[in-house]
């Protein structure tokens, strides 16, 4: 009987040490969500900062690109119309020339 007593009062005694450190785990698990959840949502907000000062970077380059290959573009234009208007200019002063009576001079 004794023994019988002794059994049980142990096997409770186990069951409550067990509830007890199975609720510490528990405790500490949370914790270590808690921890893990601050630090993932503290990197992704890092990343996602530095993600957009590269973007940012990336699209003020390339503006820049666009700008120097558009001015340069734009520069060739304005060369060739120039040119094309002193062309034209010239053939109509020279045509001009021949009608008011002028020869053009042969070589």
């Amino acid at each position: 009987m004794v023994l019988k007593e002794l059994g049980t009062r142990n096997a409770q005694e186990l069951g409550k040490q067990l509830d007890d450190a199975c609720g510490q785990l528990k405790s500490v698990q949370k914790g270590i969500e808690v921890s893990i959840s601050q630090l993932l949502k503290t990197e992704v907000a890092g990343t996602l900062l530095s993600f957009g000062r590269t973007m940012e970077e990336l699209a003020h380059d390339s503006v820049g690109r666009w700008r120097h290959a558009l001015a340069k573009d734009l520069s060739l234009l304005a060369k060739t119309l120039g040119g094309q208007f002193r062309l034209e200019g010239a053939s109509d002063n020279k045509e001009n020339q021949y009608s008011s009576g002028e020869q053009p001079a042969t070589s």
